[in-house]
Parts: C-alpha cells; sequence; structure tokens
C-alpha cells in the first residue's frame, strides 16, 4: 500500500507576523518604488498613508523610501503576539526602545496595519 502525505511548504501566506516585519525591512533598504513595498501593508492602510504618493516623481518615491528605511536602520523584531487575524509585533530600535508595530492578516497574509483608532464613545476607565 502506497500512502502519499502532503505536506505543507512554506508560502508567502505562512510566514509569521515577525518574518513579514523582517522581509519588509530587508525589502525597504532596496525599494525604489512604493509599489515594492505594497504588499507589506493593509488595504486601510495603504490607502491613507502611501496611495495618495503614488502620484510622485520615481525620485521622490526612492528618497521617501530611503528616509524611511535609514529611520529603520538597526530596528530588530523583539517578539509577536498574535490573536487571530491581528498580531503585534514588538521591534526594538539600536538602543532597544520596543514599540508595537499592529499587523492584521488579509489574504492569508500577515500585513501592517493601522493603529486601532479608539471609539471616541468608549470610556477607559470601564
Amino acid at each position: 500500500m502506497l500512502l502519499l502525505v502532503a505536506l505543507p511548504t512554506p508560502s508567502l501566506g505562512q510566514e509569521s507576523p515577525s518574518a513579514r516585519i523582517k522581509s519588509y525591512l530587508a525589502t525597504l533598504g532596496k525599494a525604489k518604488t512604493l509599489n515594492e513595498v505594497k504588499p507589506y501593508f493593509s488595504k486601510e492602510f495603504w490607502s491613507y498613508t502611501y496611495a495618495p504618493l503614488l502620484d510622485t516623481s520615481a525620485k521622490e518615491q526612492a528618497q521617501l523610501l530611503a528616509e524611511t528605511a535609514k529611520d529603520l536602520k538597526g530596528f530588530v523584531v523583539k517578539g509577536e503576539t498574535i490573536k487571530g487575524n491581528k498580531a503585534s509585533v514588538s521591534i526594538a530600535d539600536d538602543k532597544g526602545q520596543a514599540s508595537p508595530l499592529p499587523m492584521v492578516k488579509e489574504n492569508g497574509v500577515w500585513v501592517i496595519d493601522m493603529e486601532p483608532v479608539a471609539d471616541p464613545g468608549e470610556d477607559d476607565d470601564n
């Protein structure tokens, strides 16, 4: 009797949130256009932050990406917390100061998301 077993292979959809951030940081350092980093952002984040800049020149896009890469140089992933389709990745700068980076799973892939905005009707003391 022959038994065939399908073993999962690593793919983009199976990357952990931490792995996606590491991939983003590596891509950012080489990117020349905003579209090269688009796969790392949620639709909402992209629409709000970068989509309005797509009309800028290739030179301006490359400069923005280079400045962003410079700002994030030395950042390392320290850990992650996953709750369903949402995650938070802790990234630390070269001085060890950690910051949470919100992520969401869209179409089976972890992407950087916007910070949740508190509902104006919510009371934090409850």
